[in-house]
């Protein structure tokens, strides 16, 4: 976790987050291990809404679709339902960060 976010306990703020900060509260290790399973074709996973995907399709050559994979936050604690989509911004290094975390 960002050490603002350790420092701040219950009143932190993300909106005031730097891209960096960011990126560290939301990232994660996601690796999968398909043995004997075709790794062709598999991509690149930045967060496992598609690990199961992924899995059924190399273990049983099945052709599921894979979801976007989005990354969502809340600006505080007290309000965590207003969702705000951060993915480019932690993604590519040229978005400008959303309208909800300026």
């Amino acid at each position: 976790f960002p050490k603002r976010l350790h420092e701040a306990s219950s009143n932190y703020d993300f909106s005031r987050f730097s891209r960096h900060e960011l990126k560290m509260k939301m990232g994660i290790i996601n690796a999968l291990l398909l043995p004997g399973a075709d790794r062709a074709g598999i991509p690149p996973l930045r967060t496992p809404i598609n690990n199961w995907r992924v899995i059924f399709n190399a273990l049983t050559k099945s052709k599921m679709d894979l979801l976007p994979e989005r990354i969502f936050i809340y600006p505080t604690e007290k309000s965590i339902y207003d969702f705000c989509e951060v993915t480019d911004a932690l993604t590519v290094s040229s978005a400008p960060m959303p309208p909800c975390m300026r």
